[in-house]
């Protein structure tokens, strides 16, 4: 199987450590993060800051296949969706100079009990105008399955949202353009309550960009944590069969930034003790190069 390594659980680390980490696991891929935690890309980034990522991942020879950022586009104020659009539309930019072909996204963190259809409507005019931005400048962008996360006794809890309640999930895949896809997050469903992550993958078939690979521990007084593959809270049988049919990359997403280092490597040291085989892809230079040109070689912003 094709793993990789999710962008958040590396938030705190600059990018050479995040991709050595990578290497030391046998990792082929990273997500990119752009513009979402402190040693993300910035939006800013101008063509020294990109050409340096370009010449990190090649380097290390991990593929750039992915990247990430923050987002919500549930807000009923106008303004305020325009700032999220624009923003995303920065980040399009970033990946189509870099050639990265997936970019993942939120669809928003509203509850689900307090969707609105202004909220819905909001919510799909933005991603389908995003996607459409993105068609054009040859990305793809994939919605992560992802609750509503509220503090809760010692730790968290997830509730549902319109990316996690299996009708809210039908409705929207059916509603919102076609070439928009998805990141399957076995573990974010298991959080919100959803054992049923065949259904899921049923239902999401042929839309699925790619999938997280992660866990969440229950805590005595009921609440989760973040954990790594493995130990926690999902039933790995049926996932593990599943993210084998779609024959798309996995990437494992240990959360917590402090043992990042120790979180990937149980979660390799477990995937490999069921008897999952890293598929050794190495990055052809040709992939890095060629890059197009954009207003004379520069970035756009804005």
């Amino acid at each position: 199987m094709k793993i990789g390594a999710a962008a958040w659980g590396f938030r705190e680390l600059l990018l050479e450590e995040q991709l050595k980490i990578c290497r030391e696991n046998g990792l082929y891929s990273l997500e990119l993060g752009i513009a979402n935690a402190p040693k993300d890309l910035p939006l800013g980034a101008d063509n020294g800051q990109l050409n340096h990522v370009r010449k990190a991942y090649r380097q290390a020879n991990i593929r750039l296949e992915c990247a990430a950022t923050g987002d919500d586009f549930m807000t009923e104020d106008e303004m305020k969706e325009q700032i999220q659009i624009s923003k995303i539309q920065q980040v399009i930019d970033i990946c189509s100079f870099l050639q990265i072909p997936y970019l993942r996204i939120f669809a928003g963190f509203v509850p689900l009990e307090q969707m609105t259809e202004k909220l819905w409507k909001h919510t799909e005019e933005a991603l389908d105008e995003c996607a459409a931005f993105a068609a054009q400048r040859k990305v793809v962008l994939a919605v992560e399955t992802h609750g509503a996360v509220l503090p809760y006794r010692s730790g968290i809890r997830h509730v549902d949202t319109i990316t996690t309640d299996l009708n809210s999930l039908e409705r929207l895949k059916r509603e919102i353009r076609d070439d928009i896809l998805f990141v399957l997050d076995g573990a974010n469903l298991a959080a919100a309550g959803h054992m049923n992550v065949e259904e899921y993958y049923r239902l999401l078939s042929g839309r699925i960009a790619y999938s997280h690979i992660k866990n969440f521990r229950r805590k005595v007084d009921g609440s989760i944590e973040p954990s790594s593959v493995g130990d926690g809270i999902l039933d790995w049988t049926p996932l593990l069969t599943i993210l084998r049919e779609t024959g798309k990359a996995c990437m494992i997403e240990y959360e917590l930034p402090l043992s990042i280092r120790e979180g990937c490597r149980e979660s390799v040291r477990q995937l490999k003790s069921w008897g999952i085989q890293l598929e050794a892809e190495t990055s052809s230079n040709s992939y890095y190069i060629g890059m197009p040109k954009r207003n004379g070689g520069n970035m756009r912003h804005g």
